[in-house]
């Protein structure tokens, strides 16, 4: 058995390879993980270090999302082993790129929307008068769909989407209501 080393920079992309080589290889083997501290004088944990490290974390589960070893063991997993590999690894990271990117697109639609002079009119059906229906084809298809995107049986969908892996890990990990008791 091998162990991995301490050193002053992070290799986080060696272990991560390691540990999805021996699960590929299979045949009953299992990882005993275990931590070892060791304490020295503290390291520089200002805003630029950790932007830094986080900047290294992201791009190496970039590049291990392109691997064959994460396309065979999107093949080899059950589903559940394989939503909780993917949300531990570079799904976190690619929806935090979503989230970051979605709020400024919905920001330009909104102000697409509302600088259509459909503002006036802005009810529950985001209809614009007759005399601007013409004019207006794009804010009001718009208007409507976020009006949809919005509505209430929508975003509990989506919420419930959010919360599901997280709900999943913890009742395959322990119970369905240790599960239910985090949501």
């Amino acid at each position: 058995a091998k162990m991995s080393s301490d050193k002053f920079s992070v290799f986080v992309a060696l272990d991560i390879f390691a540990g999805m080589d021996f699960v590929l290889r299979g045949q009953g083997r299992r990882i005993a993980h275990r931590e070892y501290f060791h304490l020295v004088k503290g390291r520089d944990l200002g805003f630029n270090t950790v932007l830094a490290f986080f900047s290294k974390l992201s791009s190496g589960c970039g590049e291990q999302l392109l691997t064959r070893q994460t396309m065979r063991l999107g093949q080899l997993l059950p589903l559940p082993q394989l939503l909780s590999f993917y949300y531990a690894h570079m799904g976190y990271y690619l929806t935090q790129f979503l989230v970051s990117w979605g709020l400024p697109v919905l920001a330009v639609v909104w102000l697409m929307v509302l600088l259509s002079s459909c503002e006036e009119a802005l009810d529950l059906n985001m209809e614009c008068s007759q005399s601007q229906r013409s004019n207006q084809a794009t804010a009001i298809s718009l208007a409507n769909a976020w009006n949809y995107i919005f509505s209430r049986n929508l975003l509990v969908l989506f919420l419930l989407a959010q919360m599901a892996p997280v709900f999943l890990e913890l009742w395959l990990e322990a119970g369905f209501v240790a599960g239910a008791a985090r949501l």
